[in-house]
């Protein structure tokens, strides 16, 4: 069997009593188990078997540039994607011409279509932001609200935001299609681990009962995309179903089926990637008072020039919040990656084929001794965004993820609405908080380890790494690259922002009612269960 080395070369220096084991240990999935997995990650040689599902393997940082600069026949993000699709999560016997079509509807997330999807998402986040406050918020006092589990939170105004972009008022108000688009995406699990490892022995069952589903679902929708062809446009609800009939050369050569299969990967993606992501940042935004402030007054300013609307352009006048967002973005990342072949890492422990690997990032960016501000002065983060580590996120070339700047300006949009209305913090009294870590069960990329060295977490925020540096290989984890890449990394950037600067224009966003520095509870990924501490407080605005 082939199989590739990055031992170095020289290594007459390195003792034995200096190796690891040369193996790679198991790790049992424990929820909220951040220290003890950080400590038990170091132990073990920083490279271990987390068998939340089959062969997944999760590496420290330290072997980055080693799996980084393997090509892309030996170090496959589409084949990690697919290799989950095909498990647990998807049940699409399409999914693989699904795939194509997905990356085709790209074509809507950028330019003057990409301007009224955004608008038409500024709205729909705003009114349901404000209706989840309302029905599911706790008050505490007069002018404060805790939300108890802000992955709900942010679960349910992306997918209120999902159906309505994707198939449109009409459709999401029909039962029959909300039940299909369940079954086939399993998305109503995406919280639940015991859920998930039930569903995956029983998927080949999901599999041949999807079939039918789709079929039927692809019927739906062809019928209501000849329908709307002869509708009048509806400026305030832009979706994929009226943008695929106003440009029916998009579905030139290709077949019902596929097209369903391609419109149901872009709502799941739609769900079940983002809400983490945004939880993460507000968790980083709640725990240090010093960033909250500087990101509202960011809002502040940004209302004097463009007054109260969000659109494209100003989403894009908020370079502080763009910081915050790539800082947490980068220390959360998933980073999924499959390997076709045998290697060996330079510790000298090999990694399988059809492993699927992950990278700890979040270990990398966060620790109990950083200075919380470093990111708000350090101008590393201004100047290095085309780095490897960005690459990761976004990907590069013809890898990059065509959706990436829709899913930053969702991101903003989500977190700017709050901070427009509110004060975020984790804690009553706003003091600075410790990082607490992160749990995840498809990797573990954020666990927060306490024997690194001082920095400021903030860093991000006035580093010139993080302005110039998106290019680099961690932010080719996110989004992949060239033809790899994610169709719809700008549309998903784009959502991200939206909700965040929505729910930043209304909200101070913190998870203590004293809104001091908190430790931070950790990220949760896709597939992911959520941390006990996970927790915010939203303090209204006068």
């Amino acid at each position: 069997m082939t199989q590739i080395s990055l031992l170095p070369i020289l290594c007459s220096d390195i003792s034995l009593e200096d190796l690891s084991p040369l193996k790679i240990e198991p790790y049992e999935f424990k929820e909220n188990s951040t220290q003890e997995f950080s400590q038990l990650f170091e132990k073990r040689g920083k490279v271990i078997e987390y068998n939340v599902f089959r062969n997944n393997i999760i590496a420290s940082v330290d072997y980055i540039k080693e799996l980084s600069n393997l090509p892309t026949i030996i170090f496959n993000k589409r084949k990690a994607v697919e290799n989950r699709a095909l498990s647990y999560f998807y049940y699409d016997p399409n999914c693989l011409a699904g795939n194509y079509m997905f990356k085709r509807f790209s074509y809507f997330f950028n330019g003057d279509s990409l301007k009224k999807i955004i608008k038409s998402d500024a709205s729909t986040f705003q009114y349901y932001i404000n209706q989840y406050i309302l029905r599911y918020g706790k008050c505490y006092k007069k002018d404060r609200i805790v939300i108890p589990d802000v992955l709900d939170f942010m679960i349910y105004v992306l997918s209120k935001n999902a159906y309505l972009r994707v198939f449109g008022s009409k459709l999401s108000k029909r039962s029959d299609v909300v039940r299909i688009l369940n079954d086939v995406t399993a998305i109503e699990y995406q919280k639940n681990t015991q859920k998930l490892k039930i569903i995956e022995l029983l998927g080949y069952l999901k599999f041949s009962k999807s079939a039918t589903k789709m079929n039927l679902l692809s019927q739906i929708i062809e019928t209501e995309i000849s329908i709307s062809r002869f509708s009048d446009i509806n400026n305030q609800n832009t979706n994929l179903i009226q943008l695929l009939a106003e440009n029916p050369e998009i579905l030139k050569d290709t077949t019902s089926l596929s097209v369903t299969s391609g419109l149901a990967q872009t709502f799941k993606n739609m769900i079940v990637i983002l809400p983490s992501r945004i939880l993460s940042i507000l968790i980083d935004i709640s725990i240090d008072p010093d960033t909250l402030n500087v990101l509202s007054l960011e809002q502040t300013n940004v209302i004097e020039k463009y007054g109260k609307k969000f659109d494209v352009n100003v989403l894009k006048k908020m370079p502080i919040l763009h910081r915050v967002v790539m800082k947490s973005l980068l220390a959360s990342s998933p980073t999924n990656r499959k390997l076709n072949q045998n290697i060996v890492l330079s510790n000298g422990i090999t990694l399988q084929k059809n492993s699927t690997v992950s990278i700890n990032m979040f270990s990398n960016y966060h620790s109990e001794t950083k200075n919380s501000n470093s990111v708000l002065k350090n101008q590393y983060y201004k100047n290095q965004n085309n780095n490897s580590n960005f690459r990761l996120l976004w990907g590069y070339g013809e890898h990059a993820c065509p959706y990436s700047e829709y899913s930053l300006l969702q991101i903003k949009l989500v977190v700017s609405i709050l901070l427009r209305s509110f004060d975020i913090t984790s804690h009553f009294h706003q003091t600075q908080q410790p990082h607490p870590g992160t749990v995840s069960i498809n990797m573990f990329s954020n666990y927060h380890l306490e024997t690194k060295n001082s920095n400021n977490s903030n860093s991000a925020l006035q580093n010139q790494y993080y302005k110039n540096k998106n290019n680099n290989s961690n932010f080719r984890l996110l989004w992949g690259y060239g033809e790899h890449a994610c169709p719809y990394s700008e549309y998903s950037l784009l959502q991200i922002k939206l909700v965040v600067s929505i729910l930043l224009r209304s909200f101070d966003i913190t998870s203590h009612f004293h809104q001091t520095q908190q430790p931070h509870p950790g990220y949760i990924q896709l597939k992911s269960v959520v941390p006990k501490n996970t927790n915010i407080i939203l303090i209204k605005k006068i």
